[in-house]
């Protein structure tokens, strides 16, 4: 996958770009950013979550 390209999974919705701006627009954000600017640095969870790695199949279960 070419780095400059995002990554769409396919069992994600909303994964597509076009989509998520569309979403963006519909709530008047112009962001990710914008859209979470309300809410308190005190609030935000700082760095990455503490998560396994995805499971791609139910074969990998």
């Amino acid at each position: 996958m070419p780095p400059n390209k995002p990554f769409v999974h396919p069992y994600i919705p909303n994964s597509v770009p076009a989509i998520k701006q569309e979403m963006l627009e519909a709530v008047g954000a112009e962001s990710i950013e914008e859209f979470y600017a309300d809410i308190p640095e005190s609030l935000r969870v700082k760095g990455r979550l503490n998560l396994p790695e995805p499971l791609l199949s139910e074969a990998a279960l």
